[in-house]
């Protein structure tokens, strides 16, 4: 099921940054749309951290290879909220831990 989910999380983001919306409107449809793919499952389906990171890292990857990210970016700067200079991207083990934990 991990699987499946993951694979339809990286689907979104692909359809997502094919797309000729701004950066912002890219971000912005990405924490929307294909983040609670993921996000529904974490009741049910046990996350470990490391496959959160991971999903992440793969998810800032497409996002270089989309042209959202440079390569050479600092690995935070798509979890800083807009007006402090960042993306405000959803990482997933923060969104893991207020599903799950209830901790924000």
């Amino acid at each position: 099921m991990k699987d499946k989910l993951v694979k339809e999380h990286y689907c979104w983001v692909q359809q997502i940054l094919k797309t000729q919306l701004n950066m912002k409107n890219k971000m912005t449809a990405i924490n929307r749309l294909a983040l609670p793919v993921l996000i529904y499952s974490f009741r049910t389906v046990n996350w470990s951290r490391q496959e959160t990171e991971k999903i992440d890292q793969k998810t800032r990857n497409l996002q270089t290879n989309g042209g959202i990210h440079h390569p050479k970016a600092d690995i935070n700067r798509p979890y800083i909220k807009g007006q402090n200079g960042g993306h405000a991207f959803v990482k997933l083990e923060s969104a893991y831990n207020v599903a799950v934990v209830g901790v924000s």
